[in-house]
């Protein structure tokens, strides 16, 4: 009996995982369209800076490589708009907004690097590790002091 329940398990969610699957690949192909259709509205010196677009109910948003071209599609904008709307899929559309792409970095920075290892510890001169000690026997913040002492032993090797 168990087995018979764990086959109709799975025959269930396998088609709830279809119905998702479907819809899944309905999104991607209507937004595929979408997509399509506004760049063929875009003139051509343009259409390589724009990575995406998506409707969010009378508003499309357009996602452009950096503030260049946005500017370049703003001077646009009230053009696009009226050859969009005369499609039937933008019948609707109210407003374009532009988003600028956020770039990553393609490899994260080691911190432990050579290059970068010569910024993480101040070196001062001797003269100016003196004046730090000097200044932080001064000082009655306890914490400060100890700070304070502290980047005073970071002295240059002369």
């Amino acid at each position: 009996m168990i087995k018979n329940y764990s086959k109709i398990q799975t025959k269930v969610r396998a088609k709830k995982d279809k119905k998702i699957l479907s819809d899944l690949y309905a999104k991607t192909a209507e937004k595929a369209t979408l997509k399509k259709q506004v760049l063929d509205t875009v003139p051509d010196a343009l259409k390589q800076y724009i990575y995406d677009c998506f409707m969010h109910q009378t508003i499309l948003i357009l996602v452009v490589e950096n503030q260049l071209v946005a500017s370049k599609i703003r001077y646009i904008l009230p053009q696009l708009r009226v050859e969009l709307q005369r499609q039937n899929e933008f019948k609707m559309l109210r407003k374009i907004r532009l988003q600028i792409k956020v770039s990553h970095f393609k490899e994260d920075k080691d911190v432990n690097t050579e290059a970068n290892s010569q910024y993480s510890k101040p070196q001062y001169s001797s003269t100016s590790s003196s004046l730090l000690n000097e200044f932080a026997e001064s000082i009655g913040d306890q914490e400060l002091q100890g700070a304070l002492i502290k980047l005073a032993k970071h002295v240059k090797e002369t």
